[in-house]
């Protein structure tokens, strides 16, 4: 009789399981309840020298102050504000001497029905111990031959997620304003300042220089391009034809001639689009050498706002237009 009763039970344990699962699911998908979250609105940190760095960072159990769900379960993430989307998987913020200021981060929490809540806290960051003041940003130009092109200028363009932007064209040379612009050697021109490049922004960086269009251009440059439309000596390299190429249309003709004999004697004052040089980040790799035509050549640096630490050196090549001898004098 005991064997029989234990027999039936078996039958219905497997009910019983395919039950209790699936009023787990169904508690889980009634649960909309988010978990409550409360952040400090404001925290402060100084930023020290410590293991050969300057850095320090802001933790979980700093800035939450209160949080709970009616599961009882919640997990808690943490990231700076504009590096990401979703749940943030870390549990900590780094921060360096470029921080210096208030920035901001996010802390999200999840309970196990994947129902979230956020906050914000400012991070108020303190610099200047222990010689942990702001990095200089640098920008490196150099031609083809890798010599320091100088007199360049930049136009910075920096924003994030929340729509903050900034706009920066900087002079160049020695004795301006010393929180932009401060020198500019063999090629290097540096910016000290303390609004971008930081975590969470997109920066773009394009270089210009439109002065003295005739440096570097000769007639014997008008007889090299002719050569090359006849296919008589081809340019050789990518960087020559992009030279050629005088009122950057994508590709060399007898109108690119014309444009340089007007030049030469006189007849424009400058080059088509006002342009002197042309700038390109100098780690491009033409997909096809032969025709520096056949892809778009960018003409500017864009660091995107999840690179961290943020990158505060950026290297172009330039190309001073009409110039294939490469003759042209660099400073």
């Amino acid at each position: 009789m005991f064997e029989v009763c234990i027999d039936k039970m078996k039958k219905y344990i497997p009910l019983c399981i395919s039950l209790l699962l699936s009023s787990a699911s169904i508690l889980a998908q009634t649960d909309s309840i988010p978990p409550v979250l409360v952040c400090r609105d404001t925290f402060t940190i100084d930023i020290i020298f410590d293991n050969l760095e300057c850095r320090s960072t802001a933790s979980l159990h700093q800035l939450v102050l209160d949080v709970s769900d009616n599961s009882g379960a919640v997990q808690l993430g943490l990231r700076r504000q504009c590096m990401g989307s979703g749940f943030p998987p870390d549990t900590t913020a780094v921060f360096t001497s470029d921080d210096v200021g208030v920035k901001t981060v996010e802390i999200w929490a999840r309970d196990s029905a994947e129902n979230y809540s956020s906050c914000t806290s400012n991070i108020v960051l303190n610099g200047g111990y222990g010689g942990c003041d702001p990095l200089n940003w640098a920008f490196q130009f150099q031609n083809q031959e890798d010599f320091g092109i100088m007199n360049v200028q930049a136009q910075i363009l920096a924003y994030n997620c929340q729509g903050d932007t900034v706009r920066m064209t900087g002079p160049y040379g020695p004795g301006t304003n010393p929180n932009y612009w401060s020198y500019h050697i063999d090629g290097i021109l540096a910016y000290r300042g303390y609004i971008a490049p930081e975590a969470g922004y997109t920066i773009e960086i394009v270089p210009f220089r439109n002065d003295n269009p005739l440096n570097g251009v000769t007639t014997y440059d008008l007889a090299l391009i002719s050569k090359h439309i006849l296919g008589l000596e081809p340019l050789n390299s990518p960087y020559k034809m992009l030279a050629a190429d005088v009122n950057q249309d994508g590709k060399i003709t007898t109108f690119d001639v014309l444009l340089l004999r007007k030049l030469i004697l006189g007849l424009i004052p400058n080059l088509p689009q006002g342009k002197a040089w042309r700038f390109m980040p100098r780690s491009f790799m033409f997909p096809n050498p032969a025709d520096p035509f056949a892809s778009p050549v960018p003409d500017r640096i864009i660091s995107p706002n999840t690179n961290w630490p943020p990158n505060n050196f950026y290297e172009f090549r330039g190309i001073k237009i009409g110039d294939v001898n490469n003759s042209a004098i660099p400073d």
